[in-house]
């Protein structure tokens, strides 16, 4: 049987009364595409990512995918030789950039959460480490339904460092 219902899951807590939002178009383009995209509908945006945008606020939108390639680029180069610096300032940067925007959603989020993971468990702050691999944990069920293996995902990560 056909249904206009759909499943939501929560990459964080919900608190009693807060508002959830479905966003009927890319809310990763820049405030102008949005509203064209809207404008057919008769929609005016009033989220607080439309109300609020600044040329800021675009410019992470616009360059999101751009600036994590670029840290993931560097993060492979220290996965090979951790005598280069590694990414964790520009991760911990955009990662903050992104949760302030309200940009959680987005798939490369989960891949920083996981390049900081990373660099944390190699330095030997396991406990860092693992705040951040339960963030990733967290977004993956919550976009996936299922919960992540630690256990296989920590001995990856170990391979990978070692090589």
């Amino acid at each position: 049987m056909a249904s206009l219902s759909f499943e939501l899951r929560a990459i964080r807590d919900i608190k009693e009364g807060e508002e959830l939002f479905y966003s009927y178009c890319d809310f990763f383009r820049i405030k102008s595409e949005r509203a064209e995209e809207l404008a057919p509908y008769g929609i005016v945006c009033a989220c607080l990512g439309c109300i609020g945008a600044t040329k800021e606020t675009d410019l992470l939108r616009s360059q999101l995918a751009k600036r994590v390639e670029k840290i993931q680029a560097d993060h492979d180069v220290w996965k090979k030789d951790q005598s280069r610096p590694n990414v964790l300032a520009a991760s911990l940067k955009l990662i903050a950039e992104i949760e302030k925007e309200g940009l959680t959603g987005a798939p490369s989020f989960a891949l920083l959460l996981g390049m900081v993971a990373t660099v944390y468990m190699a330095s030997g702050n396991t406990n860092s480490g693992m705040k951040y691999l339960d963030q990733v944990n967290n977004h993956t069920t919550a976009t996936t339904g299922r919960s992540l293996d630690y256990h296989r995902l920590m001995g990856k990560a170990g391979a990978h460092l070692n090589k």
